[in-house]
């Protein structure tokens, strides 16, 4: 079978539990549905992280957000990095982003992992045109509810990317095959949305949230949370207010899929198109009496991910019970490229991930296992980051030529670092480091020694096996 064409819709900050098809029955969400019939729905997939830029990047490398230290807002993709999107073109993609959504990748890694990103389509409504339907001293000014958006549709910074998606396809002739992500903001709060999604949705018959009482045993950041805010202030019909708006504004992103996918079919590619629909976390939305979501929440309302796919190779009608959501949408039963996960590969070029190696070190060979070793490995990307900051000349892009003088555990990693001259003490003692290393490798021991640049962040490695 030909490759397909993947399409990859991600709305932002979607609970599971406010579409049809993942059990609620208030919902209005037919495009979701429909998508759930004809495919696969993932009933139990889980993101890996509660707020939207380090679950992006675990998405978008199949890596756990710690495996790099991507645990905050700003600590972006960076080039030397594996990404989806660039692995998807350097195997013959053509790889498009629409709109501007900046919080995964740093600058010039979303240009250069892609062939198309930004607007065909600009917006003409901006948060300077947000109406804001009550007082800040209102309760649900606290609790993020901006309330109707008057009764027009808004060419928004979303809409705006649906728009580009469609005109893009309509208008390539590109004879690969197509990847597009479309990431979007809605349903992130603030909780404000036009008509006709925000009288859709009855308030009367909303789902009851979580009460405070059920979180017993909580981390102590609820109370804060709800302290600082004021949250407790919230009445039952202020919660129902702000759920019947998130639901509204749940069903304008599933309209705006739905012309989507009917793009997709007008132009000729509904046979040959595997579609993912996901988000990178979801919404506390009453529960608690909360709402948002907090970094280190595991709540389902938080986690639990509205994973669903359909098109050729993906089973219809179709539940799976599956256990987390930490990766590459095309591993699932989608060959669409060879080298889709190749970085794992590549780390056997730090240490074999099925026994110990000896491990070049200041004091000589040291036998070290390979969990130590990734250990190790993670912290040097780190630490190419501050080289990055704190030297001018330095080429992020480049694999690499200082060698790390960290004693716990006393590994070497070497780095390519274009000016000498500008290295501190530090820095030169661990370069002589590197030329003891080589030195080793002259010796008459018979053990082979292997030398490799691990694709995850560019570091080169020499380890020396422990059999002959």
């Amino acid at each position: 079978m030909p490759r397909p064409n993947l399409l990859l819709f991600t709305p932002d900050q979607l609970r599971a539990d406010a579409l049809g098809c993942f059990g609620n029955p208030v919902a209005h969400t037919p495009n979701f549905d429909a998508l759930a019939r004809r495919g696969t729905r993932f009933h139990s997939a889980w993101s890996q992280h509660s707020v939207c830029g380090p679950s992006r990047v675990s998405i978008m490398t199949g890596l756990y957000p710690h495996t790099a230290g991507h645990r905050t807002l700003d600590h972006l993709l960076k080039p030397w990095e594996p990404n989806l999107l660039r692995c998807l073109k350097d195997g013959g993609y053509d790889v498009a982003v629409p709109g501007n959504r900046g919080d995964v990748f740093a600058p010039g890694v979303t240009e250069a992992s892609t062939d198309f990103c930004g607007n065909l389509v600009e917006p003409t409504w901006g948060w300077g045109d947000l109406a804001i339907g009550v007082d800040e001293d209102h309760p649900l000014y606290r609790g993020f509810w901006f309330g109707r958006q008057g009764g027009e549709p808004r060419l928004d910074g979303d809409e705006a990317t649906v728009q580009t998606a469609i005109r893009w396809l309509e208008e390539r002739s590109d004879d690969r095959p197509w990847a597009m992500w479309v990431p979007l903001f809605a349903p992130h709060p603030p909780f404000m949305v036009e008509d006709p999604w925000f009288s859709m949705h009855d308030r009367a018959d909303m789902p009851v949230p979580l009460p405070v009482e059920a979180g017993l045993g909580k981390p102590g950041f609820m109370d804060e949370y709800r302290r600082r805010y004021g949250w407790d202030d919230l009445t039952d019909g202020h919660l129902a207010e702000i759920t019947a708006t998130y639901h509204g504004m749940v069903s304008r992103v599933d309209d705006q899929m739905g012309r989507l996918l009917a793009a997709v079919d007008r132009t000729g590619h509904g046979d040959d198109t595997v579609t993912f629909c996901f988000s990178d976390h979801g919404e506390y939305l009453g529960d608690y009496r909360m709402v948002e979501k907090w970094p280190s929440g595991l709540d389902p309302s938080l986690v639990r991910n509205p994973l669903v796919a359909a098109g050729p190779g993906v089973g219809e009608h179709e539940v799976v019970l599956t256990g987390e959501f930490n990766g590459i949408p095309v591993r699932c039963k989608v060959d669409a490229v060879d080298h889709t996960r190749k970085w794992f590969s590549d780390l056997k070029s730090c240490a074999e991930l099925d026994k110990e190696d000896w491990v070049a070190t200041r004091d000589g060979w040291r036998k070290m296992h390979w969990i130590e070793a990734y250990e190790y490995h993670w912290q040097m990307a780190m630490y190419r980051d501050i080289l990055r900051q704190n030297y001018e000349g330095f080429d992020a892009a480049e694999p690499a030529i200082v060698a790390c003088t960290k004693q716990d555990p006393p590994g070497v990693a070497i780095y390519r670092f274009t000016h000498e001259d500008k290295l501190s003490e530090a820095l030169k003692d661990a370069y002589a480091t590197v030329q003891q290393m080589h030195e080793m490798m002259q010796d008459d021991d018979p053990r082979p020694t292997r030398c490799g640049v691990c694709e995850l962040c560019r570091v080169q490695t020499i380890t020396r096996c422990m059999e002959v």
